[in-house]
């Protein structure tokens, strides 16, 4: 039998047990049983909501979505269907403010947990937000909507825009171009897929910030973007780190932004050398490793998952735990896992197994 492995790496991560510990309030944990029905788990173990869903997704700020009959709605920890499961498609918006993006009859809108409207449900399509705006697509245009004072106007008037790429910042990358297919690029960005026109960045009063020069470029976060160009004998983008003024920071042989900014730290991919995080001014805060298959920052934390198991490092690249399981992720103050010999269940902040759920209820991320 395999046993897991943990390790505490350091005497700061027993502070950091001691001060936070485990949240004695009710957080529950999606698993799936046997016959592929999805439910909830709390940290007990205890099977708190049954297995009734077709899918359920992780509880954020107490509300989590479900999908029943082929729709989609919102969840309290009780169960209680908040946002009627009644929708084709939801997202989040804004957990903090409990704000959600629902589709219906192919229109979208924002709507909260409270029942009240953010953003009528007539668009086409809510592309992205910042604090107190949404930016909209009706009839091929669009537009930038003002939540508070719920009305609207046009972006880019003198530019035919095919597309722009999410942002939380009133900076909007976009192309007057189509997507295509290239032959023989391998990860051209976005994947495998190159544009007939190239990419810029414009404020919300349609004012230039980076001309239109790049195949590609990402929404901006926290005064963020990176940019991409492709030359023909390579199999990849090279990245250009930009602040909000267009400025290169960094630029990056190979290399795809996997996740943008958030707590001043990004995820990216050196097609050359593997996973890495840097921080805001480009720096390598966790040098690039092939070891890992993927990465993705959950709360204060970066998880690296590879065939060896699941390693968890701080924000600053220092290494905290290390374990053979399968797949593992921080929620809510525990490590969930599963694992194909130990199963599913809860690890405390040193790796030590605290909860296991009952057979046959599997973790689902």
């Amino acid at each position: 039998m395999r046993f897991l492995k943990a390790y505490t790496i350091n005497i700061l991560l027993l502070c950091i047990v001691v001060l936070s510990g485990c949240s004695t309030e009710k957080v529950l944990f999606p698993v799936m049983n046997d016959q592929g029905v999805f439910g909830y788990v709390d940290q007990k173990g205890n099977i708190v909501l049954p297995c009734e869903y077709e899918q359920a997704r992780r509880f954020d700020n107490g509300y989590a979505v479900v999908r029943q009959d082929e729709k989609e709605g919102i969840i309290n920890v009780n169960g209680k269907a908040v946002i009627p499961i009644e929708y084709d498609f939801i997202s989040i918006y804004d957990s903090i403010r409990g704000w959600y993006v629902v589709e219906k009859e192919e229109k979208e809108g924002v709507i909260s947990v409270n029942g009240d409207v953010i953003v009528p449900l007539i668009y086409d399509e809510v592309l992205f937000f910042n604090d107190n705006n949404a930016c909209v697509k009706e009839d091929n245009k669009v537009f930038w909507y003002d939540i508070e004072d719920k009305n609207q106007h046009i972006l880019c008037k003198d530019k035919s825009i095919r597309n722009l790429t999410w942002t939380n910042e009133p900076l909007f990358a976009y192309t007057q171009g189509e997507p295509k297919k290239v032959e023989g690029i391998d990860r051209a960005f976005p994947k495998q897929l190159c544009w007939t026109d190239k990419w810029g960045v414009i404020d919300e009063n349609n004012n230039e910030v980076v001309p239109e020069k790049y195949d590609y470029i990402e929404g901006y976060a926290e005064g963020r973007t990176f940019a991409y160009l492709t030359e023909d004998n390579i199999s990849a983008s090279h990245a250009y780190l930009l602040d909000e003024k267009g400025k290169v920071i960094r630029a990056y042989e190979e290399t795809e932004a996997i996740y943008q900014f958030e707590d001043e730290r990004a995820i990216l991919i050196d097609y050359r050398n593997g996973f890495g995080v840097i921080d805001r001014d480009g720096n390598w805060v966790i040098e690039p490793s092939f070891r890992y298959s993927t990465m993705k920052k959950q709360g204060d934390f970066i998880c690296a998952m590879g065939n060896d198991g699941c390693t968890f490092y701080d924000l600053n690249g220092k290494k905290l735990i290390e374990s053979q399981m399968d797949r593992a992720e921080y929620q809510n103050g525990y490590i969930v896992f599963y694992d194909e010999v130990e199963g599913s269940g809860l690890m405390d902040l040193s790796g030590k197994i605290v909860t296991r759920f009952p057979e046959g209820y599997m973790w689902t991320n």
